[in-house]
């Protein structure tokens, strides 16, 4: 995101937090959350996650390996260790671009586009990730996509200083 919806989205999960009964002491938002902000100015993208998106045994998802939008959200990642489950340092899934948005759910699932289902299929087939085809014509028409309502976190999520 950029810098206000990173901002945004401290302050959300900072509540969150509060109301879980997980955050007890006052902190800093910037060391109790990592929120990375990826700067898409010409980058060609108006959204960040119609560009890449993540998903949990699959890595990146990405439409060209060159992807400016993909090599700002690595740097972004620098020093951030790679996992089995984040595969981070993996090379991304490459599927059509107008296909590079995928959404983790619950129990291993991934929602994605049709022209990228088996590419996702393949990648996390080892890790037992499900993946459902979902069409999302009415989205894309408004440049949206299957994640513009979501925040993804990583599987292994806990709440605490530094997340």
């Amino acid at each position: 995101s950029n810098a206000a919806g990173a901002d945004a989205l401290r302050t959300a999960l900072r509540k969150c937090a509060v109301a879980a009964g997980a955050l007890y002491e006052p902190m800093e938002e910037s060391t109790l959350f990592l929120v990375h902000e990826v700067d898409l100015s010409g980058t060609g993208w108006l959204h960040l996650k119609s560009a890449i998106t993540w998903a949990p045994h699959v890595g990146f998802v990405a439409s060209d390996p060159r992807c400016p939008v993909l090599e700002r959200a690595l740097a972004c990642l620098d020093g951030c260790e790679a996992t089995e489950a984040n595969r981070m340092r993996d090379p991304p899934v490459l599927v059509p671009r107008d296909a590079a948005n995928v959404l983790s759910l619950p129990d291993n699932a991934v929602f994605a586009h049709p022209s990228a289902a088996e590419a996702v299929r393949a990648r996390g087939a080892e890790r037992g990730v499900k993946v459902v085809e979902c069409e999302q014509p009415e989205l894309a028409r408004a440049d949206g996509a299957l994640t513009c309502c979501a925040v993804v976190l990583d599987p292994d999520f806990r709440w605490g200083p530094n997340y």
